[in-house]
């Protein structure tokens, strides 16, 4: 989905894409969330103001099982909003995208206990009252995690819809 072109043109245009590259750890592209927003900001002004939050499926998800919006790191990373070295969202790529901070979750680590399922939600899924809920993380960096490639000479292969590799470095 190339509509937010417009966007992150304008958006390069106010911080540069080597800045926002530092702060992202990610080159521009119209494939990240935060031009998607921008176009829908532009193109859907009303109901980008009734939205209370945009977050991805798992933070939606949360939200459905009655807890807050976060988001974790790394799916935070996927937006192109995220100040990867703060942890944090990027008070200048907000304000540069016009995003509104209270629309977005509240960024935390993976495996972040969110909550614990009270009856009802517990007995609607088939689950025992008190089964603790926590963050997850985007597919790659799990997948990496996961495959063992947890150092600068080792990298995830992730093949399935699209290939990509991650291969861990350090800062």
């Amino acid at each position: 989905d190339h509509r937010g072109s417009v966007e992150i043109a304008d958006l390069c245009s106010k911080i540069s894409k080597e800045d926002l590259y530092q702060i992202t750890g990610e080159p521009a592209h119209t494939m990240f969330g935060v031009s998607e927003l921008m176009w829908f900001k532009k193109n859907e002004p009303d109901l980008y103001a009734k939205a209370a939050k945009f977050v991805s499926c798992e933070d939606y998800l949360m939200m459905r099982l009655g807890f807050d919006a976060v988001c974790n790191y790394s799916s935070c990373c996927r937006t192109f909003m995220s100040d990867i070295r703060k942890r944090d969202w990027s008070d200048d790529i907000l304000y540069a995208g016009g995003i509104d901070r209270e629309k977005l979750g509240t960024p935390v680590p993976s495996g972040t206990l969110v909550g614990k399922l009270n009856h009802e939600t517990a007995q609607l899924l088939g689950l025992n009252e008190g089964v603790s809920v926590v963050t997850g993380g985007h597919d790659c960096p799990c997948s990496a995690f996961g495959s063992g490639a947890l150092d600068m000479n080792t990298a995830a292969d992730q093949a399935g819809s699209y290939e990509g590799i991650t291969i861990p470095v350090t800062t």
